[in-house]
């Protein structure tokens, strides 16, 4: 037993501290993440999937802080992008990690998500395109051009802490691409 000491405390003197760093954001599994959110939740998030889908427009994502979406609601989305595509991320039905992806956003601090439903006809025509954006209200900031997305076309927000979803009540799916 001695000896087995004195090996245990020659090698605590020539051991070396390391510095590590270590992951802060934990990725949950699908089903910890559907544990997360909770069946009413998850009831109401599938609800609106559906909603959307069924009124023929694609649901897309985009990651915010909390802070900003009931302003996001009410104004636009700004994007430097009018490909709105290039700023959100479009979930499928399907999707095996929806509800990881919900908890664990492409930018690990935007718990705010921004729901938008993005009719198809916005994706295939170059006069649905232009309809997403509000007229005259692009504007250059420094090497940028920014875009703003209409309230119309944003179905409502999710904030990821609180587990709630709150529906924009500007949304309309109803839009004139004739004036465009």
């Amino acid at each position: 037993i001695k000896e087995l000491i004195e090996i245990m405390h020659k090698f605590i003197e020539t051991a070396q501290e390391y510095d590590t760093t270590v992951d802060a954001y934990k990725r949950e599994s699908e089903s910890e993440a559907r544990e997360y959110f909770g069946k009413e939740f998850i009831q109401e998030f599938e609800s609106i999937f559906k909603q959307i889908r069924e009124s023929n427009c694609h649901l897309a994502i985009h990651g915010t802080g909390v802070e900003l979406m009931d302003s996001i609601l009410k104004n636009g989305l700004k994007s430097v992008s009018d490909s709105l595509f290039d700023t959100s991320y479009t979930m499928e039905i399907d999707d095996e990690y929806m509800y990881t992806k919900l908890l664990n956003w492409q930018h690990k601090e935007a718990k705010g998500l921004i729901i938008i439903a993005v009719p198809f006809e916005c994706c295939t025509k170059d006069e649905g395109v232009k309809a997403l954006w509000i007229d005259n209200q692009s504007s250059e900031q420094g090497i940028y051009k920014t875009y703003l997305l209409k309230p119309e076309f944003i179905f409502g927000c999710i904030d990821v802490n609180k587990k709630e979803i709150k529906l924009n009540p500007l949304y309309n799916r109803q839009h004139n691409y004739d004036e465009i």
